[in-house]
């Protein structure tokens, strides 16, 4: 039988890989009321408690937008009912998909 121990770095490696996943595997309610839909237009009636203001009210880089952008389309829950087929483009994608890209 082979003994084998575990380095104090090892350890604190591991638990940084426990921390990543379970914060990659939680769900998140998204408490974002910026955009409405209304006579299918997209406004902005409470811009206060818009993903934006509430996550990232100093804004973020051109890459970090374009990032957020590209996730949001491809994102397995977020937005995926909402965007999906025909409903791609439609007024209610694109406001909930300006509320994911803000996040």
């Amino acid at each position: 039988s082979t003994t084998r121990s575990i380095s104090t770095q090892m350890e604190e490696d591991e638990e940084v890989g426990l921390a990543y996943v379970a914060s990659m595997t939680r769900d998140l309610i998204m408490p974002c009321a910026g955009s409405a839909v209304v006579n299918d237009q997209v406004n902005a009636p409470a811009q206060a408690v818009s993903c934006q203001q509430v996550f990232c009210p100093k804004g973020v880089s051109s890459g970090k937008a374009d990032s957020c952008r590209d996730n949001c389309k491809k994102h397995p829950n977020f937005c995926f009912k909402t965007c999906d087929g025909p409903d791609d483009g439609s007024a209610k994608c694109v406001a909930c998909r300006k509320e994911c890209q803000a996040a």
